[in-house]
């Protein structure tokens, strides 16, 4: 059961009542932030193909001397 399913009957349980159209406005809502996030994220993982493809032509087809930010792994946390 996701999140989704159990939001209704969680408000129920609460003691309040959520209009139908209200919760069908809200999970369009939901539906279309999702679309504009994937889109964003292939956006960015085309940004970032162009920047790498740029940066190589630049470097007549060499990697630059430091890695980009996106490409370092991140300090473990201890």
């Amino acid at each position: 059961m996701t999140e989704h399913d159990k939001r209704p009957r969680h408000h129920e349980q609460q003691g309040g009542f959520a209009p139908r159209g209200h919760e069908r406005d809200l999970d369009d809502e939901e539906r279309r932030l999702e679309r504009e996030m994937a889109d964003f994220e292939k956006e960015e993982e085309r940004a970032k193909l162009a920047i790498e493809a740029e940066l190589v032509k630049e470097h007549w087809g060499h990697d630059p001397e430091r890695p980009l930010a996106w490409k370092q792994k991140a300090p473990e946390i201890r």
